[in-house]
């Protein structure tokens, strides 16, 4: 039947001149209607009887948009051991001893989550804790951040990478403190060897797209940013989509971050932001600033708390910088950074305004410590922060330690960036944090660490502010504001079905824990629980 009406439940529409509706009428791809009852039945062609779901209460809402996941990244961390919730070096030991029994030796063994700052040891796993379970096998296990990664003797070998071997530009090898030979543990751009070795085959690769799609469904995803891959990752991405495997649009960000003719690896000339096939589409070209938040090696203009003399890793010198920004704006890209640390963001800024051509809604992603007057320059400049709200919960108590209170205060300023007039959009930057859009409005709304801290409470949102960085701001950025974000006639028919109002949810693990019983794309139930009556 080609005609659905929703009904007898809260829809929230995101569309200010009608924000809160009763009714939803759909065909088999958009919305026809949304209002009262009447009225979407006045809006379907003469003599249609639509398929009609009672939502018995349920809330309905916009498909959620996360603007900065790495699909690439999040299927490889389904297809290895996750260590997200262990606490412990014994426990990611125990773990990988698990997988090594099931695993032909001489076949890679990756893990991925596991988060330093809350392991008992309060150290990473060397590759000495690695090679005592598994010497057959080549390990990698990448820190939540995916800026860090520990990496075993043979690991490290296939990957050509010399336990003597000097720090490439842009990050650095741990060592043994007592012989300064390589203890496994990688910083930024030294990840790159070893995620070229020990990546999935094409097949693999594709198997996992398609559990990810998958997953995401499950979680009200309609439409993703996808915050890029390697160059061979493309052809997989597409092969996915003209098989059916992925069902979400996807914003494809091409990296130009490792060298100024990078660009024409990833894309012949003349194809650039906005180019699509099917529900592909060609998204920011993004360079990488500096790196992470939480490892940390954020590049910060003062020294960090935490030691009073690192100020992070920064991939480029501004005039290198400038060069790549004036490339991809050459091309007719949108352009991106990842920017964490305030003089990364700086740095971002200066080469975006100089470069970046101002009708691409040029954005910064992450943006993190964000002061005042990183913020006035983003507004002069009209540069859309990409923000992750649930960062503040898996990483905020480490912000503290490593930052202070003062900037602390200053990472993921939103109340700050709505106020100044900014259109922020949220994500998960998934496999980083939690891939449910729930988690990063909960965090938006309460601004919650692990330990309880509240961080910054004159930054935290409404839950309708928080929808908006999931809805119709991370449309804009995908230049889909008329075909996404809101509910009303003529948009995609892409929404969610909540089994709870987060509205009326006064606790951070309500809100992040509200069921998601089902999710609609194009108009056709893409995911339900059985208890939905769909």
């Amino acid at each position: 039947m080609p005609y659905t009406i929703y009904f007898n439940g809260p829809i929230f529409t995101m569309d200010p001149v009608n924000p809160l509706a009763g009714a939803l009428a759909t065909d088999e791809h958009r919305v026809l209607y949304a209002g009262h009852l009447d009225g979407a039945y006045q809006s379907l062609p003469g003599g249609e009887k639509p398929r009609l779901i009672d939502l018995d209460g349920r809330v309905l809402l916009p498909g959620f948009i996360d603007a900065h996941a790495h699909l690439a990244l999040f299927a490889t961390e389904l297809s290895g051991i996750p260590l997200k919730p262990l606490r412990s070096i014994k426990e990611i030991t125990r773990a990988l001893y698990k997988k090594v029994q099931t695993t032909p030796p001489g076949e890679w063994i990756r893990g991925g989550g596991y988060n330093d700052f809350y392991l008992a040891e309060r150290r990473h796993p060397t590759r000495h804790d690695l090679d005592h379970i598994a010497p057959n096998h080549p390990v990698v296990l990448t820190r939540t951040c995916a800026h860090i990664a520990v990496a075993n003797t043979m690991a490290l070998k296939l990957a050509g990478i010399d336990l003597h071997a000097g720090d490439p530009s842009g990050g650095h090898y741990g060592r043994d403190s007592d012989s300064n030979t390589l203890n496994g543990i990688l910083y930024d751009q030294a990840l790159n060897r070893i995620q070229d070795a020990s990546r999935l085959s094409p097949q693999e690769m594709t198997r996992y797209l398609s559990l990810a799609s998958e997953t995401w469904l499950k979680a009200g995803v309609t439409a993703i940013h996808d915050a890029g891959g390697p160059p061979e990752y493309f052809p997989v991405l597409i092969q996915a989509f003209r098989d059916g495997l992925i069902r979400q649009r996807v914003d494809a960000m091409v990296w130009n971050g490792l060298g100024i003719n990078q660009l024409s690896s990833f894309l012949p000339s003349g194809i650039c932001t906005g180019f699509h096939l099917q529900d592909l589409y060609i998204g920011a070209a993004k360079v990488m600033v500096d790196g992470s938040s939480s490892g940390p090696t954020a590049a910060t203009r003062e020294p960090y708390a935490s030691d009073g003399l690192s100020q992070g890793i920064l991939y480029h010198s501004q005039g290198e910088l400038d060069q790549l920004i004036r490339e991809a704006a050459r091309r007719g890209f949108q352009v991106t950074t990842h920017a964490v640390g305030d003089q990364a963001i700086a740095n971002s800024i200066r080469s975006i305004a100089q470069y970046g051509d101002s009708t691409r809604r040029n954005r910064i992603e992450h943006c993190a410590m964000c002061p005042h007057d990183l913020i006035a320059d983003l507004v002069t400049w009209g540069i859309t922060p990409v923000g992750q709200p649930h960062f503040l919960f898996e990483f905020g108590d480490g912000y503290i330690e490593n930052y202070g209170t003062e900037r602390g205060s200053h990472m993921f300023p939103f109340r700050s960036w709505l106020n100044a007039g900014l259109l922020p959009a949220g994500s998960s930057d998934s496999p980083v944090t939690n891939f449910r859009p729930l988690s990063g409005i909960g965090s938006a709304v309460f601004r919650q660490t692990q330990a309880g801290q509240v961080l910054a409470p004159e930054e935290r949102l409404s839950v309708e502010e928080a929808l908006t960085l999931y809805t119709i701001n991370a449309a804009r950025l995908a230049f889909a504001e008329n075909e996404m974000g809101i509910l009303k006639a003529g948009y995609r028919a892409n929404f969610v079905i909540l089994g709870e109002d987060i509205r009326r949810m006064s606790v951070f693990e309500d809100i992040r824990d509200c069921p998601v019983d089902a999710t609609i794309v194009g108009g056709e139930i893409g995911w339900h629980r059985t208890s939905f009556p769909g």
